[in-house]
């Protein structure tokens, strides 16, 4: 899940999933693997809007 935010976020500009949530995350079961969770949906994906310098800037977001 975290690689393929870093992922969208190597973007320039940056891409934003915008709608992160449980139902968007499947868990595949790998046989003989731990299971992976895989981030679904990216209709909602476009461009972000401004650079976050800082954690209370991403706060301010939410």
């Amino acid at each position: 899940l975290c690689a393929g935010l870093k992922h969208m976020h190597s973007f320039h500009p940056p891409y934003a999933h915008n709608d992160i949530k449980p139902g968007n995350v499947l868990i595949t079961n790998r046989k003989g693997e731990a299971p992976l969770a895989v981030l679904m949906d990216f209709g909602s994906a476009a461009p972000a809007r401004r650079e976050i310098r800082s954690r209370s800037e991403a706060l301010q977001l939410q």
